[in-house]
Protein backbone atom coordinates (compact mmCIF):
# COMPACT_ATOMS: atom_id res chain seq x y z
CA UNK A 1 0.00 0.00 0.00
CA UNK A 2 1.13 3.45 -0.40
CA UNK A 3 1.22 6.01 2.16
CA UNK A 4 -1.94 7.48 2.87
CA UNK A 5 -4.61 9.46 5.73
CA UNK A 6 -8.39 8.25 5.55
CA UNK A 7 -10.38 10.31 7.90
CA UNK A 8 -13.44 7.97 7.66
CA UNK A 9 -15.33 8.84 11.42
CA UNK A 10 -17.69 11.29 8.84
CA UNK A 11 -18.98 8.07 6.47
CA UNK A 12 -22.15 6.49 7.62
CA UNK A 13 -22.21 2.80 8.13
CA UNK A 14 -25.70 1.22 6.72
CA UNK A 15 -24.33 -2.35 8.82
CA UNK A 16 -22.30 -0.23 12.28
CA UNK A 17 -20.27 -2.46 14.41
CA UNK A 18 -19.31 -0.99 18.12
CA UNK A 19 -15.81 -0.18 16.66
CA UNK A 20 -16.20 2.37 13.95
CA UNK A 21 -12.76 3.55 12.84
CA UNK A 22 -12.34 7.24 12.99
CA UNK A 23 -8.72 7.41 10.72
CA UNK A 24 -7.03 5.11 9.05
CA UNK A 25 -3.00 6.16 7.87
CA UNK A 26 -0.36 3.98 6.32
CA UNK A 27 3.36 5.18 6.27
CA UNK A 28 5.82 2.80 4.14
CA UNK A 29 8.92 4.93 5.17
CA UNK A 30 8.15 6.64 8.21
CA UNK A 31 11.10 8.35 9.91
CA UNK A 32 10.18 10.90 12.34
CA UNK A 33 10.23 10.52 15.99
CA UNK A 34 6.12 11.16 17.58
CA UNK A 35 5.86 12.63 21.56
CA UNK A 36 3.04 13.87 22.73
CA UNK A 37 -0.68 12.87 24.13
CA UNK A 38 -3.12 11.59 22.17
CA UNK A 39 -6.70 12.27 22.91
CA UNK A 40 -7.70 8.57 20.87
CA UNK A 41 -7.30 5.34 21.18
CA UNK A 42 -4.77 4.08 18.53
CA UNK A 43 -2.74 0.66 17.36
CA UNK A 44 0.30 1.31 15.05
CA UNK A 45 1.26 -2.04 13.01
CA UNK A 46 4.98 -1.65 12.77
CA UNK A 47 5.31 -4.12 9.93
CA UNK A 48 8.93 -3.49 9.03
CA UNK A 49 12.19 -1.72 10.76
CA UNK A 50 13.31 -0.96 14.58
CA UNK A 51 13.66 1.77 16.63
CA UNK A 52 12.13 2.31 20.16
CA UNK A 53 8.89 3.23 22.27
CA UNK A 54 9.19 5.00 25.63
CA UNK A 55 6.22 4.83 28.26
CA UNK A 56 6.19 6.11 31.69
CA UNK A 57 9.93 5.94 31.89
CA UNK A 58 10.60 3.03 30.41
CA UNK A 59 11.82 2.54 26.63
CA UNK A 60 11.19 -0.59 24.68
CA UNK A 61 12.79 -1.97 21.75
CA UNK A 62 10.61 -2.11 18.69
CA UNK A 63 11.55 -4.79 16.06
CA UNK A 64 8.48 -5.28 13.11
CA UNK A 65 6.15 -6.97 13.20
CA UNK A 66 5.34 -5.34 16.06
CA UNK A 67 1.83 -3.77 17.43
CA UNK A 68 2.57 -0.25 19.13
CA UNK A 69 -0.93 1.25 21.35
CA UNK A 70 -1.91 4.86 22.40
CA UNK A 71 -4.29 6.01 24.72
CA UNK A 72 -5.66 9.64 26.28
CA UNK A 73 -4.08 11.19 28.52
CA UNK A 74 -0.55 9.38 28.51
CA UNK A 75 2.45 10.82 27.34
CA UNK A 76 4.22 8.79 24.21
CA UNK A 77 7.76 9.09 22.85
CA UNK A 78 8.36 6.35 19.99
CA UNK A 79 9.84 6.59 16.58
CA UNK A 80 11.85 4.23 13.95
CA UNK A 81 15.61 4.38 13.61
CA UNK A 82 15.93 5.43 10.07
CA UNK A 83 12.54 4.44 8.98
CA UNK A 84 9.84 1.80 9.31
CA UNK A 85 6.63 0.80 7.49
CA UNK A 86 3.58 1.38 9.90
CA UNK A 87 -0.02 1.41 9.35
CA UNK A 88 -2.25 2.99 12.17
CA UNK A 89 -5.97 2.67 12.92
CA UNK A 90 -7.58 5.13 15.04
CA UNK A 91 -10.63 5.00 17.28
CA UNK A 92 -12.38 7.37 18.79
CA UNK A 93 -12.55 7.82 22.91
CA UNK A 94 -16.62 6.60 22.46
CA UNK A 95 -14.60 3.10 21.96
CA UNK A 96 -12.54 2.70 24.88
CA UNK A 97 -15.52 0.76 27.22
CA UNK A 98 -15.28 -1.89 23.59
CA UNK A 99 -12.01 -2.04 23.00
CA UNK A 100 -11.59 -2.56 27.20
CA UNK A 101 -14.26 -5.08 27.05
CA UNK A 102 -12.97 -7.02 23.96
CA UNK A 103 -8.96 -7.30 25.87
CA UNK A 104 -8.02 -4.39 23.32
CA UNK A 105 -6.40 -1.74 25.57
CA UNK A 106 -5.08 -3.57 28.96
CA UNK A 107 -2.99 -0.77 30.70
CA UNK A 108 -0.22 -3.01 31.14
CA UNK A 109 0.65 -4.31 27.70
CA UNK A 110 1.46 -1.06 25.66
CA UNK A 111 2.97 -3.15 22.59
CA UNK A 112 3.51 -6.69 21.05
CA UNK A 113 5.61 -8.32 18.71
CA UNK A 114 3.44 -10.69 16.12
CA UNK A 115 5.20 -14.05 16.15
CA UNK A 116 2.43 -15.88 13.72
CA UNK A 117 1.86 -13.29 10.78
CA UNK A 118 -0.11 -15.25 8.59
CA UNK A 119 -3.49 -14.07 10.08
CA UNK A 120 -2.40 -10.51 9.78
CA UNK A 121 -1.36 -10.85 6.49
CA UNK A 122 -4.57 -12.44 5.47
CA UNK A 123 -6.81 -9.15 6.70
CA UNK A 124 -4.41 -6.65 5.44
CA UNK A 125 -4.39 -8.50 1.95
CA UNK A 126 -8.46 -7.88 2.41
CA UNK A 127 -8.04 -4.30 3.59
CA UNK A 128 -5.86 -3.38 0.99
CA UNK A 129 -8.14 -4.50 -1.69
CA UNK A 130 -11.35 -2.58 0.26
CA UNK A 131 -9.31 0.65 -0.01
CA UNK A 132 -7.89 0.10 -4.00
CA UNK A 133 -10.72 2.03 -4.70
CA UNK A 134 -11.25 5.38 -2.74
CA UNK A 135 -13.97 6.25 -4.66
CA UNK A 136 -15.74 3.28 -2.97
CA UNK A 137 -15.03 3.75 0.54
CA UNK A 138 -18.59 4.49 1.67
CA UNK A 139 -19.71 1.34 -0.01
CA UNK A 140 -16.75 -0.56 2.11
CA UNK A 141 -17.20 1.40 5.17
CA UNK A 142 -18.80 -1.57 7.28
CA UNK A 143 -16.36 -4.15 6.26
CA UNK A 144 -13.06 -1.69 7.08
CA UNK A 145 -14.29 -1.43 10.00
CA UNK A 146 -14.78 -4.91 10.49
CA UNK A 147 -11.29 -5.40 8.80
CA UNK A 148 -9.26 -3.41 11.19
CA UNK A 149 -10.76 -4.89 14.30
CA UNK A 150 -9.93 -8.29 12.73
CA UNK A 151 -5.84 -7.25 12.08
CA UNK A 152 -6.19 -6.57 15.94
CA UNK A 153 -7.44 -9.66 17.30
CA UNK A 154 -4.81 -11.39 14.85
CA UNK A 155 -2.22 -9.52 16.24
CA UNK A 156 -2.54 -10.55 19.21
CA UNK A 157 -3.11 -14.03 18.45
CA UNK A 158 -0.66 -14.02 16.68
CA UNK A 159 1.59 -12.94 19.75
CA UNK A 160 -0.67 -15.84 21.75
CA UNK A 161 0.59 -18.19 19.16
CA UNK A 162 4.30 -17.36 18.54
CA UNK A 163 6.67 -20.03 18.71
CA UNK A 164 8.34 -21.06 22.01
CA UNK A 165 12.03 -21.05 21.97
CA UNK A 166 14.04 -22.73 24.86
CA UNK A 167 15.23 -20.34 27.65
CA UNK A 168 18.94 -20.86 26.13
CA UNK A 169 17.19 -19.81 23.02
CA UNK A 170 15.39 -16.33 24.19
CA UNK A 171 18.84 -15.66 26.04
CA UNK A 172 20.96 -15.84 23.27
CA UNK A 173 18.33 -13.79 21.23
CA UNK A 174 18.09 -11.19 23.89
CA UNK A 175 22.08 -10.96 23.78
CA UNK A 176 22.33 -10.64 20.32
CA UNK A 177 19.34 -7.61 20.38
CA UNK A 178 21.37 -5.79 23.04
CA UNK A 179 24.88 -5.85 20.76
CA UNK A 180 22.80 -4.98 17.97
CA UNK A 181 21.23 -1.91 20.11
CA UNK A 182 24.15 -1.23 22.01
CA UNK A 183 23.19 3.12 22.22
CA UNK A 184 19.75 2.32 23.64
CA UNK A 185 19.40 1.72 27.35
CA UNK A 186 17.66 -0.78 28.44
CA UNK A 187 15.01 -2.63 30.91
CA UNK A 188 16.28 -6.42 31.40
CA UNK A 189 13.70 -7.02 33.85
CA UNK A 190 10.74 -5.82 30.91
CA UNK A 191 12.99 -7.53 28.62
CA UNK A 192 12.51 -10.68 30.49
CA UNK A 193 9.54 -10.75 30.93
CA UNK A 194 8.46 -9.93 27.04
CA UNK A 195 10.24 -12.98 26.29
CA UNK A 196 8.33 -15.41 29.06
CA UNK A 197 11.11 -15.56 31.33
CA UNK A 198 11.12 -14.55 35.14
CA UNK A 199 13.53 -11.29 35.68
CA UNK A 200 15.01 -14.05 38.42
CA UNK A 201 15.84 -16.73 36.07
CA UNK A 202 16.65 -14.68 33.24
CA UNK A 203 19.53 -13.27 35.35
CA UNK A 204 20.58 -16.61 36.45
CA UNK A 205 20.46 -17.79 32.81
CA UNK A 206 22.14 -14.87 31.46
CA UNK A 207 24.93 -15.29 34.18
CA UNK A 208 25.36 -18.71 32.97
CA UNK A 209 25.49 -17.88 29.21
CA UNK A 210 27.42 -15.01 29.29
CA UNK A 211 29.20 -14.67 32.30
CA UNK A 212 28.87 -11.10 33.56
CA UNK A 213 25.40 -9.00 34.54
CA UNK A 214 23.48 -7.56 31.68
CA UNK A 215 23.85 -4.04 32.57
CA UNK A 216 27.90 -4.74 32.68
CA UNK A 217 28.07 -6.88 29.19
CA UNK A 218 26.31 -3.36 27.66
CA UNK A 219 28.40 -0.97 29.26
CA UNK A 220 31.15 -3.24 28.26
CA UNK A 221 29.34 -3.05 24.94
CA UNK A 222 29.74 0.29 24.68
CA UNK A 223 33.59 0.77 25.87
CA UNK A 224 34.20 -1.94 23.00
CA UNK A 225 32.47 0.56 20.62
CA UNK A 226 33.95 3.60 22.19
CA UNK A 227 37.88 2.23 21.82
CA UNK A 228 37.19 1.42 17.78
CA UNK A 229 35.92 5.06 17.73
CA UNK A 230 38.83 6.36 19.23
CA UNK A 231 41.39 4.73 17.27
CA UNK A 232 39.77 5.47 13.82
CA UNK A 233 38.32 9.20 14.18
CA UNK A 234 39.37 12.13 15.40
CA UNK A 235 36.41 13.11 17.89
CA UNK A 236 36.93 15.10 21.04
CA UNK A 237 36.71 12.41 24.04
CA UNK A 238 33.82 14.15 25.48
CA UNK A 239 32.21 13.36 21.68
CA UNK A 240 32.90 9.80 22.02
CA UNK A 241 31.60 9.69 25.58
CA UNK A 242 28.20 11.53 25.12
CA UNK A 243 27.84 9.53 21.76
CA UNK A 244 28.69 6.38 23.02
CA UNK A 245 25.93 6.22 26.14
CA UNK A 246 28.00 8.47 28.80
CA UNK A 247 26.86 12.10 29.44
CA UNK A 248 29.59 12.63 31.93
CA UNK A 249 33.25 12.67 30.19
CA UNK A 250 35.01 11.86 34.02
CA UNK A 251 32.87 9.02 34.70
CA UNK A 252 33.53 7.76 30.80
CA UNK A 253 37.12 7.47 31.75
CA UNK A 254 36.73 5.97 34.71
CA UNK A 255 34.79 3.20 33.13
CA UNK A 256 37.08 2.76 30.44
CA UNK A 257 40.57 2.82 32.56
CA UNK A 258 38.31 0.04 34.78
CA UNK A 259 38.08 -1.81 31.33
CA UNK A 260 41.19 -1.14 29.26
CA UNK A 261 43.54 -0.44 31.83
CA UNK A 262 44.60 3.23 30.73
CA UNK A 263 42.81 6.54 30.09
CA UNK A 264 41.11 7.25 26.79
CA UNK A 265 43.73 9.77 25.69
CA UNK A 266 46.79 7.46 26.03
CA UNK A 267 44.76 4.44 24.43
CA UNK A 268 44.83 6.81 21.49
CA UNK A 269 48.21 7.54 21.27
CA UNK A 270 49.27 3.96 22.04
CA UNK A 271 46.97 2.92 18.84
CA UNK A 272 48.46 5.53 16.96
CA UNK A 273 51.71 5.04 17.74
CA UNK A 274 51.41 1.33 16.86
CA UNK A 275 50.01 2.61 13.15
CA UNK A 276 53.19 4.73 13.11
CA UNK A 277 55.47 2.19 13.57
Amino acid sequence: MDEFFLHLQPLARRHPSELQVAHLGNMPKKSHFVRREFSTYNFSFVFRGTGFYEWRGTRYPVHGPTVLRQWPAEPMHYGPRGTWHELYVVYSPAAADTLARRGYVARDRPLWSIGDTRGVQHHLDELSRLLSKPAALADQIDRIDRCCEQLILESLMGAAAAPVEGSADRVASLRRWVEIHWRDDHDFDELARRHGLSPTHFRRLWQRSVGVPPHRFLIEGRLRQACRALAQTDARIAEIARTHGFADPLHFSRRFRAFTGESPSTYRRRYRASLRF
